[in-house]
């Protein structure tokens, strides 16, 4: 259906990556994003479950800038941009920020905080 993405080295990466419950879409065009997010509702549907878009977050890049104008579907909802809603998992937030700095500067926070708890 969609064919990733094409790295310079010649390899090819696969458009879905998917953990238990936790699937990341990493795709060229909106255009391919949109089918692969189309059939994955299909699949899902099919199969008596259910997308919870609420859950989900959306970011589109266009030459390296965030693009908050791209919009994507499922379940019948929209999936909530990271600009507008940054979401935590596993202890880490994501936000729309394409730099990790915040998170070195949020991670020693929580560092001087939890060593001045214990003292």
């Amino acid at each position: 259906m969609v064919g990733g993405i094409k790295l310079q080295s010649g390899q090819r990466l696969p458009p879905l990556r998917s953990y238990m419950d936790d699937v990341t879409s990493i795709l060229q065009t909106a255009a391919c994003t949109t089918r692969l997010l189309k059939r994955l509702d299909e699949l899902v549907s099919w199969a008596r479950m259910k997308i919870k878009p609420s859950k989900s977050r959306s970011l589109s890049l266009r030459k390296g800038v965030r693009n908050g104008n791209t919009i994507f579907v499922a379940g019948g909802e929209q999936i909530p941009l990271l600009v507008t809603q940054p979401i935590q998992s596993l202890g880490r937030q994501y936000t729309a920020e394409l730099s990790d700095k915040q998170m070195g500067k949020a991670i020693q926070k929580q560092l001087s905080d939890g060593l001045a708890r214990i003292d």
